[in-house]
Formats: structure tokens, C-alpha cells, sequence
């Protein structure tokens, strides 16, 4: 009886165990995918075998031999010496674009072949499904699901191919959710990734899907903090914002503010006035998405820190208000005009209310001389309408109104400029 193409399902309970680890010890040897037409019985036997592993992942785990500690400890290991090859891109099939740009741009993606990658899949579905088995005792899997494959699995998220980050991720997270013992890694390897990427100038791919895991790590945490999470949070998610590739995964990262200022609302003053010390001076495209986030931080913190509507955030508003005029100083549109918008959010708006002197002081004037000299229209009539809420006789309703049909009338002005130019490209 050949143990690698007998199934395990037609053996008895005591005949499994034998079988099943011969099935393992043979789906450990890694494929080359680099030649389609090499080894292909190989690449086949092990693509079933693989299938059969996974089916057995659904069933209860007495009659799959799970509850054997050495076909447990055997399920681990093969998915072990898998996982330490899968940057190995080349195995897999994967090639290098043609383009020399693309073969620079490192956030390129390199997609696997689809042979090498129906591989890849199914030793991620079979370990996810194994972490998240319901009848298999935690203790049991804490055992033998050490820190040694946790690493791997962060290290999986560099694939420039997304669908193998994507199970990297939900790998980890299955892993954070399920095993107490791994969470105070999982973190340490976060750090560390972070760390790397941050002020070594190390490339990770997978920033983006390592933030999306922190993101439900910090909404799970309780309150108040620990100061350990406080840390980590200002000593490796925050500095983030200074990796040059910040577009990547930029939404993630503003979605961990969020979260920690919810939980911790006391950290806002801290963490405003290092985005600020951090705000990009040439990089437009930056600077657009720091205003954003910059924006919401403001909204969710009049939300759910009495605190920070007192006199204490004045030292913090003024460098807010200083840096929101060297925006308004911007000859770049985009960057003038997302500034402006600002004042459209009540949150904005009743905040530069209580610090209207400063407004007065350090805005007002930069307004006043948008108004006169600034080359696009729209940012004109923006400015404009921002100008009268602050006019000495107006009155903040009628202020208000006005602001708003200066903006609808540059709004309109613009998209007719936009049409306009898209008429005449078309009849050329």
C-alpha cells in the first residue's frame, strides 16, 4: 500500500497517523515553478496531497489526526519549510517585469505563476484554517505555533505579489485573534518591520497589510492604554509618516491615529504636534493627504476629549495655524484649495472660532493676499468666502452664505475651465 496515494479517509483511525506524516514529509520538498514542464508528476502529487490536507482541515480533528501532537507538530513544519521560500519569487515563476523602470520600482508587483501560486494558496489555507479549527484546544496549537513561523509569516508580507500578501495578512491576524501567547510577537515583529523601514531605509511591499492587522490590534486594545501600546504606538506607528513611499499605505496609517486617539484621546496634542514637526515642505502630494488627515484628527478629537477644547491646545493651535499658512502660501492648486476646505468641517470651523486672535494674527493676512494674487480662480473665490466669516461687521450667518456662493461660483468657474479644455482637446 503506497502511503502517498492510499487516502486517508479509506485507512483506519490507528493507520492515519503513519500516513498522514509520509504525506507531510513528501508536501516539505519545494517545487521548482521556474520550468512548467519539470517534475510535473511531482507538482501534481503534492497539489493533491495538499487538497487532501485541506479537506481534512474541515473535519473534526480526532478523526483527522489532529489531536496527535506529531501530526500537529508535523502540519506546522511543512508549513514551515514552505513559508521560508516564498520570497524566493522566482521559484514560483514569477518574472521580472521587462521595463527597467518597473524593474526599479520596487512597489511593482510580481505576480507568481499560476501553478506555482495554487501552491501558495493552499499551504495558507491550510494553516489559517488550522489556526481558526474550533474543536482543536489553543494550548495545544500555542505549542507548537512558535515565534519562529510567526516571523515567517511577517516576512511573507514583502511578496511583491498582492494575493500572497493578502493571505499573510489574514494569517497573522487569524494568529493575533486566536493565540495569546503570540500577541506580545506579533507586536515586537511590527516594531521591528517599522524600525526597519523607518530609519534604516529598509523596503517592505507589505506596510500596507501589516497596517491594516495594527489597525484591529489597537481598536481591541482596552482603555486606558498600557504604556507599552502607548509607546509602541508613538515609537513605531507615528514616525511612519516620515517613509518616503508614504502614498503606499498612507489610508492604514491614518486609520491607526484615528483608532489610538478614540481610545486614548489625551495623546492629540502629542501626536498633532508631531505630524506638524514632520509636515513635508516640497511634496504637494504629501502635504494633500496630511491636511486630510490633519482634518479628521481635529473632528474625532472635538468628538471624545473634552480636554482638548481647553486653553492647554493653545501652544498646539498656533503651530497648526502657522503651518496652515504656509499652505495657504502654496502656489501648487490642490494644496491651497484642500486648506481652504477645512473650513467646510464644523470641527474646523468651531476650532478656529475659539482661536480667533490667532486666526486673525497669522491667517487672515495670507487670505487677504490669496484673494489678490493667487493664479487659479477657484482658490480665489475659495479664499474669499473663507475671508468674510471673518469680516469685523458681518454677520456669521449672512458670512456663512456668502462664503458659500463665493465657493459654488469658483466651483462652477473651474468645471466650465475643465470642459472648456476638454472641448478643445476633443476637436483637435
Amino acid at each position: 500500500m503506497d502511503p502517498l496515494t492510499t487516502l486517508l479517509k479509506e485507512l483506519s483511525l490507528a493507520q492515519r497517523p503513519r500516513h498522514f506524516l509520509e504525506k507531510l514529509r513528501f508536501c516539505c520538498q519545494l517545487q521548482n515553478f521556474s520550468d512548467p514542464d519539470v517534475n510535473l508528476p511531482e507538482k501534481e502529487l503534492k497539489r493533491v496531497l495538499l487538497l487532501e490536507q485541506l479537506e481534512l482541515m474541515n473535519a473534526p480533528a480526532r478523526s483527522s489526526c489532529l489531536m496527535v501532537f506529531g501530526v500537529l507538530q508535523g502540519v506546522v513544519l511543512m508549513v514551515n519549510a514552505n513559508l521560508s521560500r516564498f520570497l524566493e519569487a522566482s521559484l514560483f515563476g514569477a518574472v521580472e517585469p521587462q521595463w527597467t523602470e518597473a524593474r526599479m520600482n520596487r512597489d511593482e508587483p510580481m505576480m507568481l505563476s499560476d501553478e506555482g501560486f495554487s501552491h501558495v494558496e493552499l499551504i495558507f489555507e491550510i494553516f489559517m484554517r488550522l489556526v481558526t479549527k474550533a474543536d482543536l484546544d489553543a494550548k495545544m496549537l500555542e505549542r507548537v505555533v512558535d515565534d519562529e513561523i510567526v516571523s515567517l509569516v511577517v516576512e511573507t508580507l514583502e511578496s511583491r505579489d498582492p494575493r500572497v500578501r493578502k493571505y499573510a495578512k489574514t494569517v497573522l491576524h487569524r494568529i493575533y485573534g486566536r493565540l495569546m501567547s503570540s500577541r506580545s510577537f506579533v507586536k515586537k515583529e511590527f516594531q521591528r518591520v517599522a524600525y526597519s523601514c523607518t530609519y534604516e531605509d529598509k523596503h517592505c511591499a507589505g506596510l500596507c497589510e501589516l497596517l491594516e492587522v495594527m489597525v484591529a490590534i489597537i481598536e481591541g486594545l482596552e482603555e486606558p492604554l498600557k504604556e507599552e501600546n502607548k509607546q509602541l504606538f508613538l515609537l513605531s506607528v507615528l514616525p511612519m509618516h516620515t517613509i518616503p513611499n508614504l502614498q503606499a499605505f498612507h489610508f492604514p496609517l491614518c486609520c491607526c491615529v484615528i483608532a489610538i486617539i478614540r481610545i486614548e484621546p489625551s495623546l492629540t496634542n502629542q501626536i498633532l504636534s508631531k505630524l506638524l514637526s514632520w509636515a513635508p515642505r516640497s511634496n504637494t502630494g504629501k502635504q494633500v493627504m496630511l491636511i486630510g488627515e490633519i482634518e479628521e484628527i481635529i473632528e474625532v478629537a472635538q468628538e471624545t476629549c473634552a480636554e482638548w477644547t481647553s486653553a492647554g491646545t493653545r501652544s498646539c493651535v498656533r503651530q497648526l495655524t502657522l503651518e496652515m499658512r504656509f499652505w495657504l502660501s502654496s502656489q501648487h492648486f490642490q494644496v491651497t484649495e484642500r486648506v481652504l476646505h477645512m473650513w467646510r468641517n464644523q470641527s474646523v470651523l468651531d476650532l478656529m472660532d475659539r482661536h480667533k486672535g490667532l486666526v486673525e494674527e497669522l491667517l487672515l493676512p495670507t487670505l487677504k493676499k490669496s484673494t489678490l494674487v493667487h493664479w487659479n480662480e477657484a482658490v480665489v473665490g475659495l479664499a474669499e468666502g473663507v475671508a468674510k466669516l471673518y469680516e469685523p461687521d458681518a454677520e456669521p450667518v449672512a458670512a456663512a452664505e456668502a462664503g458659500a456662493a463665493a465657493v459654488a461660483v469658483a466651483a462652477s468657474g473651474e468645471s466650465s475651465e475643465t470642459n472648456n479644455d476638454e472641448a478643445k482637446t476633443s476637436s483637435q
